[in-house]
């Protein structure tokens, strides 16, 4: 199974999401995520055997993700394996980055391959055919979203439509003091 960790957003953010995929869509074409596959992508697995998905769902429980937030802010493109993606930027604490370091350091211990690619927090709204997307012109309010759980999603095509079908639910921990790292 093709499997991938990620922050679930909340309906605000996805609401936003869906705005601007529809300013994005008079200027370009490519391939836009539908809202229920919206997310920020943690770490990238790709295809696993059925003891990995196990060793990854434990590492998840043995380093339950802080309560944190996500601030949407900010509209960029970078170039991705197949193109050019249109981003929404998600600011996140420092406490989170260290939680997400801390998390794939301990993939890395245990042999479990994932994408090397640096953790850059965004929802995807686009992967553009289209290089040099006006982006100046797009205006919104930011929107928060809470880290309230990772999701591990198992990602197939079912007539011709991408699916992201959660397989695995790890709850984030209430920690008034921030994240504190594991040693790993």
């Amino acid at each position: 199974m093709i499997l991938f960790a990620a922050i679930e957003i909340n309906k605000d953010a996805r609401d936003l999401c869906e705005t601007l995929q529809k300013s994005l869509k008079t200027q370009t074409e490519g391939s836009f995520p539908r809202r229920e596959n919206l997310h920020v992508t943690l770490a990238y697995f790709g295809e696993v055997t059925e003891g990995a998905f196990e060793q990854i769902k434990a590492t998840l429980d043995s380093f339950p993700a802080p309560r944190s937030s996500l601030l949407l802010s900010r509209l960029t493109a970078f170039e991705g394996r197949k193109g050019d993606h249109v981003v929404l930027l998600a600011n996140v604490d420092e406490g989170f980055k260290q939680y997400r370091a801390d998390l794939v350091e301990k993939f890395r211990q245990q042999g479990i391959a994932f994408d090397p690619q640096p953790f850059r927090p965004h929802v995807t709204l686009v992967r553009a055919k289209k290089k040099n997307i006006w982006l100046d012109g797009i205006r919104f309010t930011p929107v928060v979203s809470n880290v309230d759980r990772i999701v591990l999603y198992k990602s197939f095509e079912q007539k011709g439509i991408r699916i992201y079908e959660p397989v695995y639910v790890k709850e984030a921990k209430g920690d008034d003091d921030g994240y504190k790292s594991n040693s790993v």
